[in-house]
Order: structure tokens, then C-alpha cells, then sequence
């Protein structure tokens, strides 16, 4: 007999697919979010409302997360597109 750490059964999962089937819509729901443009406030509905929903009833998983860098990145490209051009000291 082997001593040591009991997994526990092995068919549980701490989510439920209908848990993860959801997450699943949601994450659809994000990318047609991005790709349409709507990703903040001024924009009903908007990725960055739906993410603070998905982060309360998610947490941190993985996927949070992924979409989390993603939202990021897409506002961060927003707004060096809308920035003015500086030249640096040399080219005034």
C-alpha cells in the first residue's frame, strides 16, 4: 500500500463545463467587442465592462487573464494612434 497525497476523485472539477460554456460566450462576446472598437466606457457594451464582470466571477484564471493583456494592449494602441507626433530636440 503506497502512502502519501490522495488526489481525491478524479472526475471532479473545480468548474463545471457549464461554468466554462459560459466563460466561452463570453470570451466570443470580448473579441467582438475588440474587434469592432468597443472597448471602453463611451460604448455600450464595451470589453472593459465586460472584463470587470469576468474578473468578479472568474478570478483569476488564465483566460481572465489573457483577455485582460489583450484589453490592454488594444488600449495602449489607441491611444499612440491618437497622440500627436513629437520630434525629438534634435529635429525642432
Amino acid at each position: 500500500m503506497l502512502r502519501g497525497f490522495e488526489a481525491g476523485e478524479l472526475n471532479h472539477r473545480p468548474w463545471s463545463s457549464n461554468s466554462n460554456q459560459k466563460l466561452d460566450d463570453y470570451i466570443r462576446e470580448f473579441n467582438g467587442l475588440i474587434a469592432s472598437g468597443k472597448t471602453c466606457r463611451a460604448c455600450k457594451p464595451n470589453a472593459f465592462e465586460l472584463l470587470e464582470k469576468l474578473a468578479k466571477n472568474y478570478g483569476d484564471r488564465a483566460e481572465v487573464t489573457t483577455l485582460k493583456s489583450v484589453l490592454a494592449a488594444k488600449l495602449s494602441e489607441t491611444i499612440t494612434r491618437s497622440s500627436p507626433r513629437r520630434l525629438p530636440v534634435g529635429e525642432r
